[in-house]
């Protein structure tokens, strides 16, 4: 959908300003309730209608309007048409590194979850991090 809220921040540009943290989450999935209104204003997967609403200078901003579970019954839940959180578009392209570990975590633990590293503890991890985020 390309809304603002999707909009990332070139690698490079993160690394010519010096910023040390990133936040990294995922797309929007697919969704009945996804709609996008010829004005910016947008219905997201939740069902939520974002009116784009201008402001003095040219700048605007996104106000949420009647959310639609805001008075819901248990009857509206249980029929809602919930997004997917497994809906392959939200994470397709994601690049992250996953570190597991602490003292019930094992090796063996993160190996058969898929992870990228494990640490034995908060000590240990600090290297590691830096290793991963250098690959």
């Amino acid at each position: 959908m390309g809304r603002w809220t999707e909009v990332q921040m070139p690698i490079e540009m993160i690394n010519a300003l010096g910023i040390d943290m990133y936040y990294v989450s995922p797309r929007s999935g697919v969704s009945v309730h996804t709609k996008s209104c010829e004005d910016g204003s947008f219905t997201d997967e939740w069902g939520c209608y974002w009116k784009k609403t201008a402001t003095d200078g040219g700048h605007f901003y996104f106000e949420l309007v009647n959310p639609p579970l805001a008075n819901a019954t248990i009857e509206d839940l249980e029929s809602y048409e919930w997004p997917n959180p497994e809906d392959p578009k939200r994470y397709a392209g994601l690049k992250v590194k996953i570190m597991i570990g602490g003292a019930p975590i094992t090796q063996e633990f993160c190996d058969r979850m898929g992870c990228d590293a494990y640490a034995k503890d908060a000590g240990g991890a600090v290297a590691i991090a830096v290793e991963l985020c250098q690959k």
